[in-house]
């Protein structure tokens, strides 16, 4: 069971972190309103998006920080003496 969940946060790993870097990625246009790429329904600068970048933010730290930090500790830990 170990050996799967490890391929299978591996396996997300990529998509999981290129979803939370695209909250981050806002377009203006010429009136000053700004939009996101990755859902223009989304203004930017309304509280909608400002508790996405927050979730975000957070997950940064869990998710592709967190699992090479997490596969670091493993392999240290089962290292030759």
């Amino acid at each position: 069971f170990f050996a799967a969940a490890l391929m299978v946060s591996f396996i997300t790993l990529p998509t999981t972190s290129t979803s939370l870097f695209r909250m981050f990625h806002c377009y203006t246009l010429d009136t000053g309103e700004r939009y996101l790429i990755a859902d223009p329904s989304i203004d930017c600068l309304s509280s909608t998006h400002s508790g996405y970048v927050g979730f975000a933010v957070i997950m940064l730290f869990v998710y592709p920080l967190g699992t090479p930090l997490l596969y670091a500790a493993l392999l240290f830990q089962l290292r030759a003496p």
